[in-house]
């Protein structure tokens, strides 16, 4: 494409009310966004600085928290202690008086867990309070302790005398106890005494206290003159709440550590194992944030890092050493989201953000909404102008006014234009959707009337031969303008002669008649000169001819001629041509379709009559249900109160029924007939009966064979025969009773299928290969080769390899399907087996051809999917697929409740049942007589199998009662008056 031409195509797109409003509403947007960028780039700037301030603020303010509450009170406490009265004291009464001092100490701070004092010459003090019930059952304190105090005195010979003493909170002793401990203790030798070498406090644990299970840290100090090592416990459950509470902000993360990474306590509070004992954290405890801010620690990192990103989060981290003792290094790790810090600076921005986003709009709507008004008028005919090329169906009732005149002339024909184009979507839809002929033809000439500018038109149709026009409907306009109809037969055409001539053949034919004229007194000529001031008619008739040239029929007009006025210009009889092509083309549409509904119904027709025909014995079925059907559908329709009084069908609806009944056993075609028809359980193309009968007829013979060489041989004539005649008989009543299982009516028993089994296992003598003769597939499945050892042994009733036939991979449904078949195929096709079939207990089908037998109704709906129905059938598939599907979700082949099924589909259930169980055709069954049936089919409602209210609907409406009357064998109907429901 060439830049002008790219060009062209631009302008042609945006007229210049948009180029204008695009222009104005670009050029807000730059200055929006421009103001937008650079507020936006001042208030980060601000927020990187007062992101830095707070922050620091923050994290100074938990540094000194720390410090304050933790280490600051326990440092000079232990130099107090080490350097006090405590080391030099030397007797137990002395060391108990300073009691009272040390109880001061640690009610004041929480995390202190206990005093340990231990001196050189091995004694050792150590005073607990017990904050907890848990901790006063370890030391099994009296009711009313607060305080346990542990006194170890040391012999020279290095034996060990301890008293454990309870005090209430005023350091009342409630209970002594001596010499209770276990094992020795020793304070000389743990690492707290150890470790402090009087260069100043150490740092030691954290570990696990042994009395109390809890994780602390211990700080100590050597006394002047080196007599004794005071320590003091932190406990590190009591510190990691603390940090808990001294959180800044709901989000934020704290982190105490030692000098070498080992976490001291965090906000989290503490681990516990699976019996609740704390344990000692580690790093994998810790959040991500916290492991970050350790990891830049250890880099050596300090001080505020604003930028950092874990766990879907902004945060700011603040890494410090605390201010301790010489040699003790423990630092925090504290973490806080920023946009925690920052609530109010992000507010803000997202406030500015949104103002400026508002403002924005409002001017571009504004902007936009002035050139609108500028450019109403045109903007209005641009939309005409799209209408009418859109060709619109419905009439624009907006009035373009405009003080410039050629605006105001263009609005006029532009709206003249549209009202005619409108007119002539009417005459289609009119056409298509009209059921009513008559009143269809009536439209037609009303809307080409108004199109044409006409006074009076006239139409008729050849009939259904095509041979002969039916009756013309004719249309004036009387004085007041509205349309005046009635009907011209074929012997009035005669005197209006250019309607002849059209009927001739003769094309577009046109004749001007005066008042004067004699046909002017004539009908339909003498209706258009009642009106007054008429002077003549200017009358124009044309054929309609269908696509292909047939004829349809003929459309002619009528114009009054008054004095001044105008007879039809060459440029409406142009329009006039084009709207008899118009009117021709959407009848020719009508008719085809018409036909192609009877040709469907025919085809429909004949499919279900040739399955009817397929099988003698169900003849008539594929007939009878759909009146059964439409009986019921009728008598839903009629119903005024109830379940059914909102129940309407219609005239697609109808349809779409009768064409669902006629298809319902559509997949019947795929169907055996042998499958069909069984009416044995040993038929199959014909009844094996036979072969079994013969099997007995050669046993019977080698019953008097054997009796002969018996006689022959020197036996006992007399006794020979009897045995022989026993024999016979036995053999007479044993195939009798096989023939009686062979028949499906009787219902077997276990002793029945024992005595069958019993028969079957006898055995007869064959001499010939029985595989001479046979076809290619049943040759295929005999895998043994015993045909060829001969004489061979065989069962009398034998289930044999070449009796299975295998199922392909095209016959079988997969659990998946896109259908929601919910089917339990069997593992063969079919089961021919002669003792197998004889087996069936009821009925003659095997579950192989049952199942076959109820694939029709998938087939039915495999067969419908493929069939491109229209909108209006599209029920058609779930009508006649789920005539076989029960109320309770037990049906075939969908498996549907009664919710899931439309009101059709369970009247056509109803439908199918009754007529199976009334039909007199089955082969397999005789027939019932209408109370038979009707009892049977109480029995299927109670169990659920049919809906209720459908059957309901049923007795109400005295169907089976009409039905039989006209259907049914005169000894079938045994009820002469209607059911009521129960």
């Amino acid at each position: 494409m060439t830049k002008n031409a790219f060009s062209q195509k631009i302008r042609r797109r945006f007229g210049l009310q948009e180029r204008l409003g695009v222009m104005f509403i670009s050029l807000v947007l730059l200055t929006g966004l421009t103001i937008a960028l650079i507020g936006h780039y001042m208030v980060n700037k601000v927020e990187v600085s007062l992101t830095r301030q707070l922050a620091d603020n923050i994290s100074q303010t938990v540094l000194r928290e720390i410090e304050h509450s933790v280490y600051d009170p326990v440092q000079p406490l232990v130099s107090a202690l080490a350097h006090g009265m405590f080391p030099k004291v030397q007797t137990e009464r002395e060391r108990l008086q300073l009691l009272p001092m040390l109880r001061t100490f640690m009610n004041s701070y929480a995390v202190m867990g206990g005093v340990h004092i231990g001196y050189a010459n091995g004694d050792y003090l150590m005073l607990r309070k017990l904050s907890s019930e848990k901790e006063k059952q370890i030391y099994r304190a009296p009711p009313g302790s607060a305080y346990v105090l542990l006194y170890i005195e040391r012999g020279k010979n290095g034996s060990q005398n301890d008293r454990v003493i309870f005090y209430d909170r005023n350091l009342t002793v409630l209970q002594q106890l001596s010499n209770k401990l276990k094992r020795n203790y020793d304070p000389r030798v743990q690492p707290w005494y150890q470790r402090a070498t009087g260069k100043g406090q150490v740092e030691t644990g954290p570990f696990i206290m042994t009395d109390t299970a809890h994780p602390a840290i211990t700080f100590s100090e050597r006394s002047q003159n080196g007599n004794a090592v005071v320590a003091i416990d932190i406990v590190l459950t009591q510190l990691s709440e603390f940090l808990g509470k001294i959180r800044p902000t709901p989000g934020a993360r704290i982190g105490l550590f030692q000098a070498d990474g080992i976490l001291l306590a965090n906000d989290h509070g503490i681990t516990k194992n699976g019996d609740g004992q704390a344990l000692l954290r580690t790093r994998d405890d810790l959040s991500p944030i916290i492991k970050m801010g350790l990891r830049q620690y250890e880099r050596g990192e300090r001080g505020l890092d604003l930028y950092s990103y874990a766990d879907g989060r902004s945060w700011v981290l603040f890494l410090e050493e605390l201010k301790l003792a010489a040699g003790i290094k423990n630092f925090i790790v504290l973490a806080i989201p920023r946009d925690e810090i920052l609530d109010e600076s992000e507010f803000f921005k997202r406030y500015v953000a949104y103002a400026a986003l508002g403002i924005l709009i409002v001017t571009a709507v504004a902007s936009w909404l002035a050139v609108r008004f500028v450019f109403s008028p045109i903007r209005k005919l641009a939309k005409r102008a799209q209408s009418l090329k859109d060709f619109p169906l419905e009439k624009n009732e907006e009035r373009v006014v405009s003080s410039v005149a050629e605006i105001d002339a263009l609005s006029r024909g532009m709206e003249d234009m549209q009202e005619n184009i409108q007119r002539l979507f009417s005459i289609i839809g009119t056409i298509n959707a009209e059921k009513d002929f008559p009143q269809l033809l009536r439209s037609v000439l009303r809307d080409t009337m108004s199109v044409s500018g006409s006074d009076g038109s006239v139409i008729s149709l050849l009939d259904e031969d095509g041979k002969a026009f039916d009756d013309a409907v004719v249309c004036w306009t009387d004085r007041e303008g509205k349309f005046q109809y009635f009907l011209m037969n074929r012997e009035q055409f005669e005197g209006v002669p250019l309607i002849n001539d059209v009927i001739a053949g003769k094309g577009l034919c046109r004749e001007r008649i005066a008042r004067s004229d004699p046909r002017s007194r004539l009908n339909p000529l003498a209706v258009g000169f009642e009106a007054p001031g008429v002077a003549g008619l200017d009358l124009v008739c044309l054929p309609l001819n269908g696509r292909m040239g047939e004829k349809l029929g003929m459309l002619g007009f009528g114009r009054r001629i008054r004095s001044g006025g105008e007879s039809f210009q060459p440029q409406q009889l142009a329009l006039i041509e084009g709207l008899a092509k118009f009117v021709a083309i959407a009848l020719d549409n009508r008719r085809l379709l018409k036909k192609q509904r009877m040709l469907l119904d025919a085809v429909i027709q004949i499919v279900a009559g040739a399955i009817d025909a397929k099988s003698p014995h169900t003849g008539g079925h594929c007939e009878r249900v759909p009146i059964l059907f439409q009986m019921m559908l009728q008598a839903a329709c009629d119903e005024r109160r109830g379940t059914f009084k909102d129940f309407a069908l219609d005239d697609d609806g109808w349809e779409e029924a009768r064409l669902a009944a006629w298809l319902h056993d559509w997949g019947k075609v795929t169907t055996p007939e042998f499958v069909m028809d069984k009416a044995t359980k040993l038929e199959t193309m014909y009844d094996r009966i036979h072969e079994i009968r013969t099997r007995f007829e050669v046993l019977k013979r080698d019953a008097d064979i054997s009796c002969l060489r018996a006689i022959l041989g020197g036996n006992d004539a007399q006794t020979e025969t009897r045995k022989l005649q026993a024999a016979l008989r036995e053999l007479d009543d044993d195939f009798a009773f096989v023939a009686r299982c062979n028949h499906g009516e009787e219902r077997l028993g276990d002793e029945d299928l024992e005595r069958l089994r019993q028969i079957g296992s006898r055995t007869w003598e064959r001499t010939l290969d029985k595989r001479l003769g046979v076809s290619r597939d049943e040759l295929a499945r005999m895998e043994d080769v015993g045909g060829l050892c001969l004489p061979a042994t065989e069962k009398l009733l034998a289930d044999k390899e070449e009796h299975l036939i295998e199922r392909k991979e095209a016959d079988a449904i997969a659990p998946d399907n896109p259908w929601g078949f919910k089917i339990e195929t069997p593992q063969y096709l079919y089961n021919r087996g002669e003792l197998h079939n004889l087996s069936i207990r009821a009925g003659t089908l095997t579950e192989e051809e049952r199942h076959k037998i109820n694939d029709h109704i998938t087939q039915t709906i495999l067969m419908l999917d493929r069939v491109p129905l229209p909108e209006h059938l599209r029920n058609v598939p779930e009508i006649a697929g789920a005539h076989h599907e029960t109320m309770d979700g037990r049906g075939y082949p969908r498996r549907l409740v009664r919710e899931e099924m439309s009101w059709s589909a369970r009247m056509m259930a109803v439908a199918d049942i009754f007529e199976a169980l009334t039909a007199s055709d089955r082969p397999y069954k005789s027939s019932k007589t209408l109370s038979e049936a009707l009892r049977i089919m109480e029995e299927f409602k109670k169990k659920n199998h049919i809906d209720p209210d459908v059957y309901a609907l049923f007795l109400s409406a005295d169907i089976p009662r009409k039905y039989a009357e006209q259907y049914l064998k005169p000894e079938q109907n045994d009820m002469t008056e209607a059911v009521s429901f129960s």
